[in-house]
């Protein structure tokens, strides 16, 4: 019981020390900085951010549970958790400032930006409740505005659903728009075990070629992504992508995804969707939670072109 105590005092200086880090950040920012506990309604403890801009008020959530953990086990020490959200709201500030969000309400304006990131639907349920999305088993394929990258980390921003009626544009019209969009920006590509697993970008184009992935092959998974992993789970539901994987692999394929950035593919006749669920289960038991997608197992079948959920 002392022990709980001593963590429950530990925890809420831990968030006042942040809290009072964010404030001196941003005190020259006309911001504020207000501590929302679970269940009030956010489902995690949040230290959120409230920046000024033109069109109103942007926001930067911190949870709370997850940075203070990552203390604990060692993952990062105080000094280096307040310099990344430092740069955190540094860079939240710049997207208010360059005013690609103003644009949101004029759709010509802002529908080349429009594109589509993976979440998992039951983790993000309550923020998908004002967003838009087209959902396929557990992932949602969600509308986003594609702003950019700073300090090489990529960054954009949820569309809420309450813009279609202005735009006068159906969910339908806007998905496809964005789908297209994400081919265009976000390419599709293929990475082998190796490049994986040692931390190389040898992506392989796949769309018009016959890359190095497919005719290596052995039966192991083959890694599909995007150029720069970005978003790299949501290739598997590009136009064309999972037609052209199986045309390559003359196979329908199981497939399921590591993590958001990248799905793995595999021949129907050589894997049961049973092996390919087990090793999801490992894979994700160490996968960190912003970065999960999903543990069910998908199939695609070429006759239907169609994908499925079947485990």
């Amino acid at each position: 019981m002392e022990k709980s105590m001593n963590k429950n005092r530990d925890y809420c200086k831990f968030v006042e020390d942040i809290k009072k880090e964010v404030q001196d950040i941003i005190k020259d920012w006309g911001a504020e900085a207000v501590f929302v506990p679970a269940g009030s309604p956010e489902t995690e403890d949040c230290l959120i951010v409230k920046i000024p801009t033109d069109e109103g008020m942007g926001m930067q959530r911190f949870l709370m549970e997850e940075i203070y953990q990552d203390l604990r086990d060692k993952r990062g020490t105080m000094e280096e958790i307040v310099e990344e959200v430092r740069d955190a709201l540094k860079m939240a500030r710049q997207v208010s400032e360059m005013g690609v969000l103003d644009k949101v309400d004029r759709y010509d304006e802002i529908r080349d930006s429009l594109i589509l990131r993976p979440l998992n639907y039951d983790a993000n349920a309550e923020k998908l409740d004002k967003g838009i999305f087209y959902q396929i088993g557990d992932v949602a394929l969600v509308l986003y505005i594609n702003i950019g990258s700073m300090k090489d980390k990529y960054v954009s921003s949820m569309v809420s659903s309450n813009v279609l009626s202005i735009w006068e544009k159906t969910k339908k019209e806007v998905i496809e728009t964005a789908i297209r969009n994400t081919y265009r920006l976000f390419p599709p590509r293929t990475i082998d075990v190796y490049s994986l697993c040692f931390g190389l970008s040898e992506e392989q184009e796949f769309m018009h070629t016959v890359p190095e992935t497919v005719k290596n092959n052995q039966g192991d998974g083959i890694f599909v992504t995007t150029v720069n992993y970005v978003n790299g789970a949501i290739a598997v539901f590009m136009p064309g992508v999972m037609e052209r994987l199986s045309e390559l692999l003359e196979s329908d394929i199981y497939f399921g995804f590591l993590n958001t950035e990248a799905a793995v593919i595999h021949k129907s006749n050589l894997v049961s969707p049973g092996v390919i669920q087990d090793a999801l289960r490992f894979q994700n038991h160490n996968c960190g939670s912003e970065e999960f997608l999903s543990e069910k197992v998908y199939f695609y079948s070429r006759e239907r072109d169609r994908i499925e959920v079947v485990g």
